[in-house]
């Protein structure tokens, strides 16, 4: 799968502690993937992040801790569900982590690309 950059953005986190980059990429057969970074003042507020975007989920799939190669615990992980801004209604898969201070997300209507995505994010760092 091969994803092309279609739109970049910025914004403030919920509690306006820092900026949020927003990208878009999608393949040339339509298929379009969101990703979200942030980079907050602290891994509690980083966390904080992540906890109020996943509550606006429709469904928690995985609740869990990332894990680094050794094994040791960087920060929290979630697969979920989100609603849909489009008109079909269909809920959009998500993963969201946190790592320190730096939180991350990437959602799109294709759970494969998701989680395909999320690992060669990993494997850059």
């Amino acid at each position: 799968m091969v994803f092309r950059p279609t739109m970049a953005a910025d914004g403030p986190s919920e509690d306006h502690s820092t900026r949020l980059s927003y990208h878009r990429y999608e393949t040339s057969k339509g298929l379009a993937l969101w990703t979200v970074y942030g980079k907050f003042d602290s891994p509690e507020a980083a966390k904080a992040e992540l906890e109020y975007r996943a509550g606006t989920a429709v469904k928690i799939v995985v609740n869990g801790w990332q894990l680094d190669a050794k094994g040791d615990i960087l920060g929290r992980r979630v697969e979920a569900l989100l609603p849909s801004s489009a008109p079909t209604n269909r809920s959009v898969f998500a993963v969201m982590w946190t790592a320190d201070r730096y939180f991350h997300e990437i959602h799109s209507n294709c759970k494969e690309a998701v989680l395909y995505a999320e690992k060669n994010a990993r494997e850059r760092n």
